[in-house]
């Protein structure tokens, strides 16, 4: 049966598509979070945005149980350099949680039949095909800018939190796929670890007494600078200025921790200026920020962060706060 795809803006999300990602939770947490950014946050979409939706002929309104297999995306090409992208497919799900994912090796292979897995692939090309004219036809629309010339296509889009079975499954497919300038030099590639929990088993006090003279407060104009001063990653104001945040301030009003929902929900830029590590400081407003902030995106109770799987320090705060490994992804 050939897949069909629907495209929405985001002011015209269906109810049963997003009624559809919450039942496969937390498998769908990245994609559903972003959709939720999108409708719910003053400036979490533009007018660049699409969803999309694939899935098999007359199951278009398919009840949250069905099993027949779908895939979906977020789209906005105007984001750059940040991720442009989010890809979901149900054959995620089939995938056994990883408990120490470290490479693409060591991930385990989707418990589907050779048909099943077969039919998910089509999906995602077919979503492919699309995301590929929404960038071409961008291209044209914008040239001359984010580096594009004359109206030609940079031939590429910036995929965020893409699960390592459906890379891999891609390539086989002959999808190219490139390694972002963020990957150290001489690495092939730099894999993440999705972390997840749930607010009610937060291993953090509700209420935690900061040392004296520092004090919460959220991210402001003033912090963005510093913020991306602290990280490879590319970061943008307005976004950071946007999403759910959490900041600890000391005496003289200085950023001295923070971290925030990125687009797509995942805790994100989690850091404690050197000179306060040590003292708790990136546990108690990782708490905060999921307790009090997390309910603006969804109140599902899934939280998740991607980790590198070298980054031994944030991996040890979210153990600490009750976090658990699930799978492998990359950027």
């Amino acid at each position: 049966m050939a897949p069909i795809i629907e495209t929405f803006p985001p002011s015209a999300i269906p109810a049963h598509l997003l009624t559809r990602l919450t039942s496969h939770l937390p498998f769908s947490i990245a994609v559903l979070r972003r959709l939720q950014v999108a409708s719910l946050k003053k400036g979490g979409s533009t007018p660049t945005s699409h969803i999309l939706y694939v899935h098999s002929d007359g199951s278009s309104h398919a009840a949250a149980d069905d099993s027949s297999p779908f895939a979906a995306a977020y789209v906005d090409l105007s984001r750059g350099p940040e991720t442009e992208c989010w890809i979901y497919s149900s054959l995620q799900d089939s995938v056994p949680l990883n408990p120490v994912p470290t490479s693409s090796e060591a991930l385990p292979p989707a418990d589907l039949s050779r048909d099943e897995r077969d039919a998910c692939v089509q999906q995602l090309l077919v979503l492919l095909r699309r995301i590929r004219g929404l960038e071409a036809s961008y291209a044209s629309a914008h040239h001359g800018e984010e580096g594009l010339n004359k109206g030609h296509s940079r031939g590429y889009v910036r995929i965020g939190a893409l699960h390592e079975t459906v890379r891999r499954l891609l390539v086989a497919a002959g999808v190219r796929v490139k390694a972002t300038g963020v990957v150290p030099v001489g690495q092939e590639w730099e894999f993440y670890a999705t972390w997840l929990i749930r607010v009610e088993d937060l291993r953090v006090e509700n209420e935690v007494e900061l040392p004296g003279g520092m004090g919460w407060d959220v991210l402001r104009e003033g912090d963005t600078g510093l913020v991306k001063s602290r990280t490879k990653i590319p970061k943008r104001d307005d976004t950071m200025l946007m999403v759910p945040s959490t900041v600890i301030r000391g005496e003289d009003g200085t950023a001295i921790a923070w971290g925030y929902l990125g687009v797509d929900g995942s805790v994100s830029t989690l850091h404690v200026e050197e000179p306060y590590r040590g003292r708790g400081l990136a546990k108690a407003l990782t708490g905060r920020l999921l307790r009090e902030r997390l309910r603006e995106l969804g109140d599902d109770g899934w939280c998740s962060t991607d980790i590198s799987t070298t980054n031994l320090q944030s991996q040890g705060v979210f153990k600490s706060i009750g976090g658990k490994p699930a799978w492998t992804v990359s950027w």
